[in-house]
């Protein structure tokens, strides 16, 4: 009996498939992955930057950077920010093969929220991805 939430892994089958998945994006960005004090930094956001290093991605940093944040409990965001650049309100253009559209797809798959965020000062053709936690199996974020 388990008691409580189950925090999200990727487990070693599913990042063999996740790797190759990751692998078949014809361009691969600069990715830049940092993880708050509730997300579990060696949990599901270790597990993805490994997938994502070993499929070939560009990782700016040697693993998930920490970052510490004070929120107010009932306004804080459980799942995955995504920083890209462009301008808030404006219309982001995509098409099927961009690195965008695989992390969606994943994050999207194992029910984690998301939320695209573009940013001016983040340079072009680098996306970073904030995971703002706990993120948990079986449950609805």
């Amino acid at each position: 009996i388990t008691i409580g939430n189950i925090p999200l892994r990727i487990e070693p089958k599913e990042a063999v498939s996740l790797r190759d998945f990751f692998s078949s994006c014809p361009t691969k960005p600069l990715i830049v992955m940092s993880a708050d004090q509730y997300a579990d930094l060696t949990g599901f956001p270790s597990d993805l930057w490994k997938v994502m290093h070993d499929a070939g991605w560009t990782m700016k940093d040697d693993g998930v950077q920490e970052q510490n944040a004070i929120y107010e409990s009932t306004k804080r965001f459980r799942g995955v920010i995504v920083y890209i650049h462009g301008e808030k309100g404006k219309e982001q253009p995509f098409n099927s093969v961009d690195p965008l559209q695989y992390i969606g797809w994943y994050l999207n798959k194992i029910n984690v929220p998301r939320a695209l965020a573009p940013l001016p000062e983040i340079p072009e053709g680098e996306i970073y991805l904030r995971f703002q936690g706990p993120i948990t199996k079986g449950e609805k974020q």
